[in-house]
């Protein structure tokens, strides 16, 4: 099919071949090593929670608790994306740097307080094409960009932000299904994003319970 199309069958084929879940969606975690991102980010690492700066993993639900300090104006959403890109990085060096890339972008935080707002309102493909254009930071592409807005809008609902990245879109592809995930394609996303509740709706999982079963 042509990208962002889909429909009853390709719905039903990845619902039939969904792997079982091994492990709870908030349980699902990265490696990383804080010193590693001390050097070149320490003014950020320092707001970054000490309980988080002492763990040598990053669970999404950890991340899910960050997003929601950010929503209630508790911690910057700066300290989410550091976060985000290092769950999503693990051990790559290039974690720090394309990080830094990002923070230092012109009006960095200016640009995620208008990606928050929305999310708060539950305007979740706005807030990808928030991060698509207006709001695009050096380095954050679709794959790290719908992973931060996943943390940041977890308890959204209709739809929920989800990630689409290298892994489940190429997965996707097997199956006939085409989102873009190198560029920024708001139609895609918000296409992917009613798919995934069409298989999560068949399944008797969540959405984002799919995604973390087509990435395993």
């Amino acid at each position: 099919m042509t990208w962002g199309q889909w429909g009853e069958e390709q719905v039903e084929r990845v619902a039939a071949a969904l792997p079982e879940a091994t492990v709870k969606t908030t349980d699902h975690s990265a490696p990383w090593e804080p010193d590693n991102w001390m050097g070149l980010l320490p003014r950020w690492m320092d707001e970054v929670p000490e309980p988080i700066r002492q763990l040598g993993t990053i669970r999404r639900g950890t991340l899910f608790e960050v997003g929601a300090d950010v929503l209630a104006e508790r911690i910057s959403p700066r300290i989410l994306l550091l976060l985000t890109v290092a769950w999503g990085k693990g051990r790559d060096i290039c974690g720090p740097c394309v990080t830094y890339a990002a923070l230092t972008t012109g009006d960095a935080e200016g640009k995620l307080d208008r990606v928050v707002t929305s999310i708060r309102e539950h305007k979740v493909v706005e807030s990808y094409e928030l991060l698509a254009d207006p709001c695009r930071l050096k380095e954050i592409r679709p794959s790290f960009g719908t992973k931060f807005l996943y943390f940041l809008g977890a308890q959204a609902r209709s739809p929920m932000p989800l990630i689409l990245d290298s892994k489940v879109g190429s997965r996707l592809d097997r199956f006939d299904v085409h989102f873009r995930w190198k560029e920024w394609r708001v139609a895609d996303y918000s296409s992917y994003l009613s798919f995934m509740q069409e298989v999560a709706d068949r399944v008797g999982d969540t959405p984002d319970g799919v995604e973390l079963r087509l990435f395993s």
